[in-house]
């Protein structure tokens, strides 16, 4: 086997190296070209996410924006309609009480003129009221006639209050009905027992047409024909 010289032997080793460090270089520079686009290509990926991120932001504020103005026509739409309704309301209403008014009125009109008549018709019986014997007769002709006294369309409280005062004479009749027919001892008797009962309905009755009375004048009816 032949023996290089050290002069080769040492030539041989440099060009070596020389290699070794040559492919170290180009290594070493391959590896920093790769980490250059890997850094490239991620740049370039994160880009893409923020502009389509950018995109689906605007068009999520565009989407809401188109919302927001809707809900904003529809509620203007609902506020006019709300608005118009209520109106339409009120004009019914208005004119619904106007009839009631005017019909309150005839009502009350008619009602003063059958009371004046009923208490017209009362004088009348002033004569046969004071026979004992006619005492039931008569009650009973009396809240006949109030009876068809017509009380429809009255306002509330001057129907309530006639109502009150026919209650009352009601419970007058009731007690006149126990009421012997003739004079003398059984008649004195009775009106003996029963003069808490006369007087507690003479102040019922009081009552009641004052209440009457009062719920007429404030209808309009400042002479309502009763006798206290």
């Amino acid at each position: 086997m032949k023996t290089l010289p050290l002069a080769a032997i040492l030539f041989l080793v440099a060009c070596d190296n020389d290699k070794a460090r040559e492919a170290q270089a180009k290594a070493a520079e391959a590896a920093t070209a790769a980490k250059a686009a890997a850094r490239e290509e991620a740049g370039q990926v994160v880009t893409k996410a923020k502009e389509v991120g950018a995109v689906a932001v605007d068009k999520t504020k565009a989407v809401a924006a188109a919302a927001i103005e809707k809900s904003r026509e529809l509620k203007a739409e609902a506020s006019v309609k709300a608005v118009d309704l209520r109106a339409a309301a009120a004009e019914k209403a208005a004119a619904i009480a106007a009839v009631a008014r005017g019909k309150g009125s005839a009502a009350v009109e008619s009602f003063r003129t059958r009371l004046a008549g009923f208490h017209e018709w009362l004088a009348t019986k002033d004569g046969a009221a004071g026979d004992l014997k006619n005492t039931d007769s008569v009650m009973k002709d009396i809240m006949a006639n109030l009876k068809a006294i017509p009380t429809d369309g009255l306002p509330e409280d001057l129907k309530s209050g006639f109502g009150e005062y026919q209650n009352t004479l009601i419970e007058v009749q009731k007690l006149l009905a126990t009421m012997p027919k003739a004079e003398g001892a059984a008649l004195a008797e009775w009106e003996t027992a029963n003069k808490a009962a006369f007087e507690s309905l003479n102040a019922k009755m009081a009552a009641a047409v004052k209440g009457l009375k009062e719920a007429a004048a404030r209808h309009g009816i400042p002479d309502l024909p009763l006798g206290e």
